[in-house]
């Protein structure tokens, strides 16, 4: 759970109930954990007193309402009557949240007492603090206490050849790439590449032959041009234009990408929370050698081609997110969302070990 923003009056206007007709009810947008743009985002928490138990609370000046989960409301306050109330709530995607209904409840913190509306949803996400609540309460900024602080592991991680610089492979899989009948090569000359850019996407493509994800060939039927792109420390990043060549003519793989509820589910109950960042995500994945021409890429230098996913193909991310679900099939605790992993457990003293064995 993140953000809560009350839509304009446009927005509301725009907003259909179950039976088609336009809605006037008023409508909140809720922003989810994973949008946080930075590690300075990051929640800001409250330890509140609900009906003479302890809970903690996400604060939100952007949100203007506090919620729960109907999990949470089962578990802890359900002698609370849940009544129904006229509001509507929906994630940044547009998707409908369900809303159980609203509990009034008494609230005690940093030694204010009052009775309060909190509204009460499906699903297990987390507890949030609003405006509305922040109007009645003093919050005591110096108690307020930060998540999510990031623990470096340097020297317990530089135990394990997984989390080395070297690029990855997955083992045993090779994807291949299936075109629609009647698909005709598509072959484009190399663009022009501006002066100052030249050594630098030179020196890539050659970074890439040494680590073994472009080979040099002399011939292919397929080619695309390239697009380099100037990344934050100056170096370069070639993605070929594979929209002008073999994107058209693919059969696109359809693979849903899990919904923040369904993550947040599978991460129930942790208190550690380790992000992975997968270096070079999709090129740790092997294309067949039947499928390898489709991704020939046309430089200043000549013309390679990939031997691993490159980015830019069209069922590129379906492909990757099915393959790491399979991979991390059976796991508990853990979680990806194409390029990125989440390990959760519940720590206890003698847990570290078992938790570095994932």
């Amino acid at each position: 759970m993140g953000d809560e923003e009350s839509t304009s009056d446009d927005d509301k206007d725009s907003d259909m109930d179950s039976n088609g007709s336009k809605s006037a009810w008023p409508v909140y947008t809720i922003k989810i954990a994973h949008e946080r743009k930075s590690d300075g985002d990051k929640p800001l928490m409250a330890r509140v007193k609900i009906n003479d138990k302890n809970v903690n609370m996400e604060i939100d000046t952007g949100s203007g309402k506090s919620i729960i989960s109907y999990k949470e409301y089962r578990q802890r306050f359900s002698r609370a009557r849940l009544r129904p109330v006229p509001v509507l709530l929906k994630t940044v995607t547009g998707q409908k949240i369900d809303l159980c209904g609203t509990i009034s409840v008494k609230v005690e913190y940093n030694k204010q007492k009052c009775v309060l509306p909190l509204l009460v949803i499906k699903g297990d996400n987390p507890s949030l603090m609003g405006r509305d609540w922040l109007s009645d309460l003093r919050v005591d900024w110096k108690k307020v206490f930060q998540v999510n602080q990031v623990t470096k592991l340097t020297d317990s991680i530089s135990n394990y050849d997984v989390f080395k610089d070297d690029l990855g492979c997955v083992k045993g899989v090779k994807v291949k790439l299936e075109l629609v009948e009647g698909a005709e090569p598509k072959f484009f000359k190399a663009r022009p590449i501006p002066f100052a850019l030249k050594s630098k996407v030179g020196e890539e493509l050659e970074r890439m032959v040494q680590l073994g994800v472009l080979e040099k060939v002399d011939y292919s039927n397929w080619a695309a041009p390239i697009v380099p792109v100037r990344k934050p420390d100056s170096s370069v990043r070639v993605c070929g234009d594979y929209k002008v060549t073999v994107n058209p003519c693919l059969k696109i793989k359809e693979y849903p990408l899990p919904k923040a509820n369904e993550l947040f589910t599978k991460l129930n109950g942790g208190e550690k929370f380790t992000k992975l960042d997968l270096t070079h995500a999709y090129q740790q994945v092997q294309i067949d050698e039947s499928s390898r021409d489709y991704v020939c890429i046309n430089t200043h230098l000549g013309l390679f081609r990939y031997t691993r996913l490159p980015f830019g193909i069209a069922s590129a991310t379906a492909i990757f997110q099915e393959l790491m679900e399979k991979i991390l099939s059976g796991l508990k605790g853990v979680v990806c969302y194409v390029g990125y992993l989440i390990v959760t457990c519940v720590m206890t003293k003698n847990t570290w070990k078992i938790y570095m064995q994932y």
